[in-house]
């Protein structure tokens, strides 16, 4: 098997977090001293890990997509590496993650914007919207009172402000 690493690292306070096809989440420890820089393993999952799509962290928490179980979006608690909860299985093997006003949202490759509570405590989807007809690979795009979502030949804007 290739292993491949495309998820962005993850920068949460002194830690960054990591993941890879197969590989886990891991969260590594950065500290200087007299010795110079160390680099120490803060906690590590095996039972979650990411391929395409690369987390966010919201207040302590970090939400992901874990390429498990055809899709599984998760939240963990950044400091412990403690699974907060997941999410159903299918989701896809590709979402675009982004942290708005309170919500979590969730651009899959098949063009569908899952809207999700930031509460930390649950998985509790908002609202589900089909937002193209052709696949949505591109990252969310935040601007005033909305996001741009690019599909294979368009460019919208999706607002959740009241007469937009």
């Amino acid at each position: 098997m290739v292993h491949h690493n495309i998820v962005t690292p993850l920068s949460v306070g002194d830690l960054v977090v990591i993941s890879g096809k197969g590989r886990g989440i891991i969260a590594l420890r950065a500290s200087s001293g007299a010795d110079g820089w160390s680099v120490e393993p803060a906690w590590q999952i095996d039972s979650l890990a990411m391929d395409m799509s690369s987390p966010v962290q919201s207040d302590g928490r970090i939400y992901g997509l874990s390429h498990q179980d055809k899709g599984r979006i998760f939240s963990l608690d950044a400091a412990s590496g403690e699974i907060l909860w997941t999410g159903p299985g299918r989701t896809g093997n590709y979402a675009s993650l982004l942290v708005v006003d309170g919500a979590i949202l969730a651009l899959t490759g098949s063009a569908e914007l899952i809207v999700l509570s930031d509460n930390g405590k649950s998985y509790d989807e908002l609202a589900r919207y089909a937002v193209a007809e052709s696949p949505t690979w591109a990252h969310l795009v935040p601007v005033d009172g909305g996001v741009l979502v690019k599909d294979q030949d368009h460019l919208a804007f999706w607002s959740w402000v009241a007469g937009q």
